[in-house]
């Protein structure tokens, strides 16, 4: 296979896909739109902008594609159900509280090194880190009830079926955790973070009001990830809001593009 051969087909598909979002979303009948977001918010402004769609074709469109977003540094897509009620005041991690707690959760990860997350974690000020390795069901389970988590992070592999595998040998769906996430909720969670493939899709089955939820739009290579988590966490260690260090973060993985094409597309923001 010649690689240079597929990396022009994935410029020419880029190119085009890019030309035929902003023709849809420049169009006449969406121009009053535009020009409300225009007329209304300031580029000086943190923005979410919110797309509420169930369909899941549409959730993987890399609609930060659009122009629009070229004058609003501090705009991001973010993806919700439609479903969902806006959450108009975001309650978003304050990194320079007295303490974060942040659950790691390190699932099955043959070739992958998902020790190199949890060591960015490790290393932030003020951050206290929990960490279960291939762990049980129930040990995940009374690890959301009997404790308070700013932050949950899944690092590890997912399944064709949209499972999370938390060890060589058990999976589940993010359903099989409704009471115990939604415990975590009560309890102050405020990010959850799955640094795993196609976790876009895994989180259809999540049946709670996570506040935030940080996932993949495809499979996404180890260093990606990890290169993600990194920049994501820096942004937002000086303060930066939750939507603008996601984007941040995103378009720092341009400096990746020769060798892991596109991928700035990766990283979602949900709700």
């Amino acid at each position: 296979v010649s690689l240079r051969e597929r990396k022009l087909v994935c410029d020419r598909a880029q190119k085009s896909l890019r030309t035929e979002l902003n023709s849809w979303l420049n169009a006449d009948l969406f121009r009053p739109v535009k020009e409300t977001l225009l007329a209304y918010l300031h580029p000086s402004e943190s923005i979410r902008l919110i797309l509420k769609t169930n369909n899941l074709d549409i959730q993987q469109l890399p609609l930060h594609l659009w122009d629009w977003f070229d004058r609003y540094a501090k705009a991001e897509m973010v993806v919700s159900n439609r479903n969902t009620a806006p959450i108009f005041s975001l309650s978003s991690v304050d990194w320079r509280a007295d303490v974060v707690k942040v659950l790691v959760i390190l699932g099955d990860s043959r070739e992958l090194n998902v020790e190199y997350d949890l060591s960015l974690l490790e290393a932030m000020p003020n951050v206290e880190v929990t960490c279960l390795r291939d762990s049980m069901r129930s040990n995940l389970n009374d690890a959301l009830w009997e404790n308070s988590w700013d932050i949950i992070l899944f690092a590890g592999h997912s399944t064709a079926d949209h499972q999370l595998r938390i060890n060589q040998t058990e999976t589940l769906r993010l359903a099989d955790l409704h009471h115990g996430l939604t415990q975590a909720i009560k309890n102050g969670l405020k990010l959850l973070i799955l640094n795993t493939c196609d976790s876009l899709q895994l989180i259809e089955d999540l049946s709670c009001s996570v506040p935030s939820v940080i996932a993949m739009r495809e499979l996404v290579p180890d260093r990606v990830a990890h290169s993600f988590l990194k920049y994501f966490l820096s942004a937002s260690a000086q303060g930066t809001t939750l939507t603008q260090s996601v984007r941040i973060a995103r378009e720092r993985l341009q400096g990746l593009e020769g060798q892991y094409p596109f991928a700035t597309w990766l990283p979602t923001l949900c709700e």
